[in-house]
């Protein structure tokens, strides 16, 4: 009599419903390590780009009597702080804009961000400030910072989609981040921003309402909660969220009528 063939593989309904129970825990576990490893990585990326940005400032400094460059500059010559250091970096997309000329992607954006030309990085409005014509702030030489190494230079910043992602920076006003009820007198004691003012957030939607007090004035923490900051000796440091020392860190008495440009 013939008997019937028997597969060693077979599976019932039930140990074939368990195994893909156990791959997909395994899958909504490894996952999310995935997309942080993957963060990091970006983030490494961006500690990068900042670090070649720093070092083209800290030339143009030795080139330029010491001085730092304009966050923008209005005049016979409209352009931004990217333009000034582009013979030192060489890297990144010209962009013509209402505002002037100035240079994104590249080392200029973060891996991060959802907008690929997006200028991602601003520099600090009392040291880069605003320059037009009969312009009440004056440059800044690098003798106006008491402690180089523990004052950051620029801030990773948020996107805002209203110029379609061809638009450079604004200078970051670090007077915004501290927060109205602060006692101005002991500003040296301020430990860190006000959270509630600290607008941790990308604007990408259709129809944006641009506001200069909002995304591109604040630290983006969008590296697993953590941004990478510039120092003003040269080195790149990676801070995480609510850690930011604003008396040590950012607050620089002899430049500080220099931050409301």
């Amino acid at each position: 009599m013939h008997r019937p063939r028997t597969s060693y593989f077979a599976f019932t309904l039930i140990e074939l419903l368990v195994v893909i129970a156990i791959i997909a825990i395994l899958a909504a576990i490894l996952f999310p390590v995935f997309a942080k490893a993957r963060e990091k990585a970006r983030q490494i990326t961006c500690l990068s780009n900042e670090k070649q940005i720093v070092l083209g400032v800290l030339q143009y400094n030795q080139d330029n009597d010491e001085t730092y460059p304009g966050g923008q500059m209005y005049g016979e010559e409209n352009c931004s702080w990217t333009k000034e250091i582009q013979p030192y970096i060489k890297n990144g997309a010209v962009q013509s804009t209402a505002f002037g000329v100035g240079y994104g992607g590249g080392v200029f954006t973060c891996p991060s961000s959802k907008l690929p030309l997006y200028q991602s990085y601003s520099m600090r409005g009392d040291l880069f400030p605003n320059f037009w014509p009969n312009s009440p702030f004056h440059a800044v030489t690098t003798a106006a910072v008491d402690s180089p190494s523990t004052h950051i230079m620029a801030e990773e910043v948020g996107d805002q989609a209203v110029y379609d992602g061809m638009e450079f920076m604004f200078d970051t006003h670090v007077w915004f981040w501290a927060s109205n009820n602060i006692d101005w007198a002991n500003i040296e004691n301020t430990t860190t921003p006000d959270v509630a003012n600290s607008r941790d957030c990308d604007e990408t939607g259709p129809g944006v309402n641009w506001n200069w007090q909002r995304c591109s004035q604040f630290p983006r923490y969008r590296h697993n909660g953590v941004s990478n900051f510039p120092f003003l000796d040269g080195h790149v440091k990676a801070i995480s969220k609510g850690r930011l020392d604003y008396g040590h860190n950012v607050y620089n008495a002899q430049t500080d009528d220099n931050s409301f440009g």
